[in-house]
């Protein structure tokens, strides 16, 4: 299950700022788990400092290209509070290493999963259960961020208008709604997605999503969906976490800010799964 970093940072956050050394672990086990920073086999992990867990804060602080200090400073808990991906950020596969592509930062999930070959032209299907957002604002929304990904590699997809025939599901939800990944309320994680070929993209309904620039600029504590859809249809195709700042696959990103634009790290990974569009 994914715990919110944001239900407990608070909780501990004057603890880092207070007293030099910690004495007991602030880090939630579920989350740490969740985002691939401690096996799931970790559950008898107790609230004492333990080698496991700095190794575990050492392993985020890594990730997120901070000082390897492997405590919870200012800095790490300020990179942990910022809104998320609820994929994790390493599988089991690859926890203890790092997989460089030349100069690219990209990943992907346990066994390069991708959509099949005869699966090229993929249909998706959405609903506005559960979110107030206007169904031809989503419509706009979705093709716009599938189109980018469509830009650079040989598939294509197309809206339908039935279930039955849908190779992508993106749907709205609050709270526990039966993936084992229940969502948090505001902030914290904003969306997850399965690899190929289980085509299911959740957001969470609870967050302020922003539907354009204005709402975006004027609308505190927003979160760009298009830039998440964007996000999450990298893992719908295969694409895990980049540790690339500026790659739509980053794990994190702030609220109030826009980041919609495929770079090179993006354009890469995708294409070594998919072939390059002629």
């Amino acid at each position: 299950m994914r715990t919110s970093l944001l239900l407990f940072v608070p909780l501990f956050f004057f603890s880092v700022i207070t007293i030099p050394a910690l004495t007991h672990n602030p880090w939630n086990i579920s989350t740490s788990s969740a985002f691939g920073y401690l096996p799931d086999s970790s559950t008898g992990f107790n609230d004492k400092i333990d080698t496991a867990f700095i190794s575990a804060v050492l392993a985020y602080q890594k990730f997120f290209h901070l000082n390897s200090t492997g405590i919870l400073d200012h800095t790490t808990v300020g990179q942990m509070v910022i809104p998320r991906c609820g994929v994790p950020d390493f599988f089991p596969h690859h926890r203890n290493t790092t997989t460089l592509h030349g100069r690219d930062l990209y990943s992907f999930f346990d066994g390069k999963p991708t959509w099949p070959k005869h699966k090229r032209n993929l249909k998706y299907y959405f609903t506005s259960y559960s979110t107030k957002i206007r169904p031809q604002t989503l419509r706009k929304i979705f093709a716009r961020s599938f189109s980018r990904w469509e830009r650079v590699t040989l598939l294509s997809f197309q809206k339908v208008h039935h279930p039955s025939k849908a190779d992508i599901f993106l749907r709205f939800y609050s709270g526990n709604h039966g993936d084992n990944s229940p969502f948090d309320g505001r902030f914290g994680v904003l969306a997850h997605a399965f690899a190929p070929t289980i085509g299911e993209l959740h957001f969470d309904a609870d967050e302020i999503w922003a539907v354009s620039m204005s709402m975006l600029r004027n609308t505190p504590n927003s979160i760009d969906l298009e830039s998440v859809t964007t996000h999450e249809l990298g893992h719908i195709l295969g694409l895990g976490h980049s540790t690339f700042r500026s790659a739509i696959m980053y794990p994190s990103i702030s609220s109030q800010r826009r980041k919609i634009n495929l770079r090179q790290d993006d354009i890469h990974g995708i294409q070594e799964l998919y072939g390059v569009k002629k």
